[in-house]
């Protein structure tokens, strides 16, 4: 029986940190809005 609910756990687990990591690269890939306009702002930032 415990055998069972330590691979729920540890499935919960790995569940969790694919949608972490799927989440990560989502955002590299396809950045928020307000990120896009921060890196734009920042060459305009450098120059001043």
């Amino acid at each position: 029986m415990a055998n069972i609910i330590n691979k729920k756990t540890a499935w919960i687990k790995f569940t969790i940190q694919a949608a972490f990591l799927r989440g990560i690269l989502h955002l590299l890939n396809h950045p928020p809005s307000d990120l896009k306009l921060f890196t734009k702002g920042l060459p305009q930032i450098s120059k001043q």
